[in-house]
């Protein structure tokens, strides 16, 4: 299970990315980059490949995806003044097929 958690002020050293591989039970913190979490509970998402725990897709200004639980994330999708990824949508039968929810409608990954 992964959460990303914005924080600002003071707080902010807490913010990032979490996992937790208990159901919640407990967190750890896996990555702080501002440009994965930095943009407030509007670019909230992550979603989890169906295949791989350990890959994860994060939506901002750009969507991300990172191969090692949230340690690394690489943009793999982007439109300097273009588009905002606001949710991932990952196929469960076939999770190579991904679509992005963007402010003027969907795109796929």
């Amino acid at each position: 299970m992964y959460a990303l958690v914005d924080a600002r002020g003071d707080a902010q050293k807490h913010g990032g990315v979490y996992r937790s591989d208990d159901a919640g039970e407990s967190w750890q913190l896996v990555n702080t980059e501002d440009r994965v979490w930095g943009r407030g509970d509007d670019f909230a998402c992550v979603r989890v490949d169906p295949r791989n725990k350990d890959v994860i897709f994060v939506a901002n200004t750009t969507t991300y995806r990172s191969d090692d639980a949230g340690k690394n994330f690489t943009a793999i999708k982007g439109a300097p003044g273009g588009d905002d990824y606001h949710t991932i949508w990952i196929n469960p039968e076939n999770p190579d097929i991904i679509a992005l929810g963007v402010d003027q409608g969907a795109t796929s990954a």
